[in-house]
């Protein structure tokens, strides 16, 4: 099912990369899927230069089906899931904004609304198989299945725990980087490193200085932090809670606009529905109350 997810999206496309934005993965991996289809299946499905994709003579006849299929089995699952889960809300994001954002709000929202049920998914390589009805995402392209709305823009900045910076005063030098170390989350190939991308912006050198660990998402970061691991790069709407009650703090004033916008995405066939909307009127009321989340004037809407 990957793999043909893969291969619906490039053929859609016409653009590897273009593909990978939508199912939010990187080049590399749809490149590795449409390969692993076309040995399972022993024809080639797309002619390849360095300026253009076209399809094969072979995949003009299976793309037809294979999209064909996989919307029908969106469909079907979506009136399967209704049976069983009739009054719950699929809410999907990435694991930095439901564990750093979403949840600590959610006490408070179920207190208003008991019976509006909602679950939490924080795994977002299946965006293209559109397997939620309201999610929360960055820069990701347009999909005709979903409304999508602007949600926010933030900055970026390094923290760490204070235990790191003992007998500091704050704001820091900015010399005192080279002396401790940085911990790191990969950029996708769309945008720059988060510490490439402040560095240039707090004009720092980076020669003298050097990536301790990396980790696959920001929550892994945040927790590597709070133990005095070193200092990692963080949202400011995701680390506003921890800045606030001392667990986390800001070593210096300078920061770096995030690349790149928040999106809401709800699903057209239950976008007018009252779960829907008091779920998205609330989150947008939130975000509006939130000062780390920088909006502007005019709404990106797209439908």
């Amino acid at each position: 099912m990957t793999a043909l997810r893969a291969f619906d999206a490039v053929a859609r496309h016409l653009n590897f990369r273009k593909a990978a934005a939508e199912l939010n993965v990187t080049h590399a991996a749809v490149s590795h899927q449409i390969k692993a289809l076309e040995a399972e299946l022993g024809v080639s499905l797309f002619d390849r230069t360095s300026r253009s994709v076209r399809l094969t003579k072979a995949a003009k006849i299976y793309f037809p089906v294979v999209e064909n299929s996989l919307s029908a089995l969106e469909q079907v699952t979506l009136r399967v899931r209704k049976q069983t889960e009739h009054d719950v809300l699929h809410v999907r994001s990435y694991g930095s904004f439901i564990t750093m954002w979403l949840t600590p709000r959610l006490s408070e929202f179920q207190n208003q609304h008991p019976r509006l049920r909602i679950r939490l998914i924080s795994s977002f390589e299946d965006f293209g198989a559109g397997g939620f009805d309201v999610g929360v995402f960055k820069s990701l392209q347009d999909d005709g299945r979903f409304i999508r709305q602007e949600l926010f823009r933030t900055e970026i900045f390094p923290v760490c725990s204070a235990d790191t910076l003992e007998g500091t005063e704050l704001p820091a030098d900015l010399g005192i980087l080279k002396n401790h170390r940085l911990l790191n989350v990969p950029a996708n190939e769309a945008e720059p490193n988060d510490w490439d991308l402040w560095m240039d912006t707090a004009k720092v050198s980076e020669n003298s200085m050097k990536i301790h660990a990396t980790f696959d998402t920001y929550p892994l970061a945040r927790d590597a932090a709070l133990k005095g691991m070193g200092m990692a790069m963080a949202r400011h709407p995701f680390a506003a809670a921890d800045i606030q009650c001392g667990r986390l703090i800001r070593p210096f004033e300078e920061a770096a606009p995030e690349p790149g916008k928040w999106y809401l995405y709800v699903r057209k066939q239950i976008a007018t529905e009252p779960r829907t909307k008091t779920f998205c009127e609330w989150l947008h009321n939130e975000i509006n109350n939130d000062p780390t989340c920088l909006q502007d004037r005019q709404e990106d809407q797209t439908q």
